[in-house]
């Protein structure tokens, strides 16, 4: 296993990263805010240099909660980097002492930054999972969201019937018959093309399971 000289925490928002760079010895020597985008990133690079020389890539790891599609723009551009990245979850870094919400960005980020630096003998690198596994996993998501949208909107009619409410019954039916309607016709479009999508890559059937598998998805 590589021992990794500099360890970068990120902490990680919508628009803004928070950055914590330590060096040799579990020392910071650097902290800064920058935009969530290909221009903060690059400043980002240019400030590397600077402060851990040109070779600083080779033995320096990065390490991210992960945060949905908030990270996705530090994931890209690390691809075309060459950056080595540990993309782990929050509860972990929280469970080892790493992270304590409630202070401040730069904080967490500082502290993820020591995780990385004190853990670096379990990493795992992140590795891209590709474009059909990324979109079977967005879909799956989309799916979720309009299964529960779809089940508020069935509740309150299932528990007026339940009590017997006939008028009450009538009005959610009335009131919630289109939007049900537009709902089923998505989740019924999602799912042919969730299917075509697996028939078309049938390698990738076992980690479709596993993504089905999840409590909440389907």
């Amino acid at each position: 296993m590589t021992q990794f000289t500099n360890s970068i925490g990120i902490d990680v928002s919508k628009k803004t990263l928070d950055i914590s760079i330590m060096g040799p010895g579990g020392k910071t020597v650097h902290a800064q805010q920058i935009k969530n985008n290909v221009t903060g990133l690059k400043g980002l690079m240019k400030k590397l240099n600077k402060i851990l020389g040109k070779n600083w890539k080779e033995d320096t790891l990065f390490c991210l909660e992960h945060t949905g599609i908030y990270c996705r723009p530090f994931l890209e551009f690390s691809l075309s980097e060459d950056l080595k990245v540990w993309l782990q979850h929050a509860l972990e870094i929280k469970r080892r002492g790493g992270m304590t919400r409630g202070k401040s960005d730069a904080v967490d980020a500082e502290r993820i930054a020591e995780y990385a630096y004190r853990y670096q003998d379990k990493v795992v690198l992140w590795e891209d999972e590709g474009d059909t596994i990324r979109t079977l996993r967005t879909l799956l998501s989309s799916r979720s969201r309009l299964q529960k949208a779809k089940n508020q909107f069935e509740a309150p009619m299932k528990e007026a019937q339940a009590m017997g409410l006939k008028m009450e019954v009538e009005i959610i039916k009335r009131t919630t018959k289109a939007t049900l309607k537009a709902i089923n016709k998505e989740l019924k479009s999602i799912d042919k093309e969730i299917e075509k999508l697996l028939k078309e890559q049938s390698e990738f059937a076992e980690k479709a399971k596993l993504l089905l598998s999840v409590p909440g998805i389907l």
